[in-house]
Order: structure tokens, then sequence, then C-alpha cells
């Protein structure tokens, strides 16, 4: 279990510090969770680990932001990229899930 989370970090740091000298990529989130739930859900929670969010959707937010200007400081784009995004629960075992919606 170590040498999993081991890699995982490593891998995070990587993206992270892969820093193109040109890189700049506008990406842009759009929440498609409906009231109350995912990335709305209103829950109380308490801020941590540098995440500012008071309820459990702003948290999710905030994540989901992070990763997007992470991803938008490591690619070289002059094309706005949209992410719709919903959090919703899937199938066991299973993190996330992407694909392309429109090219």
């Amino acid at each position: 279990m170590k040498t999993i989370a081991r890699f995982l970090l490593l891998t995070l740091l990587s993206v992270a510090l892969a820093v193109p000298a040109f890189a700049g990529a506008n990406i842009f989130i759009i929440n498609n969770d409906g009231p109350g739930e995912g990335f709305n859900d209103p829950t109380p929670a308490a801020p941590v680990g540098g995440n500012p969010g008071t309820t459990l959707g702003l948290q999710r937010q905030y994540a989901f932001v992070f990763a997007a200007n992470v991803w938008g400081n490591t690619l070289d784009s002059n094309v706005d990229i949209y992410v719709v995004a919903a959090f919703n629960p899937l199938a066991p075992n299973v993190l996330g899930s992407a694909g392309a919606w429109d090219v």
C-alpha cells in the first residue's frame, strides 16, 4: 500500500512540476450538478489542507478549480477548454471518468 501511495505522490508531483516554458491554457469548469448535490452540496465542512470551502460542495469546487489551474499551467493551448463536470457516485473502485463532449 505504501508503494502505491508513493507512486501516486510522485506522479502528482511530476505533473505539477512539469511546466513547459510556453504553457498556458484557459480551462473552465462548468458545474453540471443539480441543486443540493455534488458541487452544490450544502453540507457544512471545516476548511482543511488549504481548501477554504465551508461546505462539501465548495470544497469539491475548489479542488476541481485547483486541478484545472495545474493543467492550464501545464498545457500549451490558445483554445479555451471547457470541462463539464458533475460530482456523481460511480461504480465501486472507480475514482472518476472523463470523455470528449465536443471537438
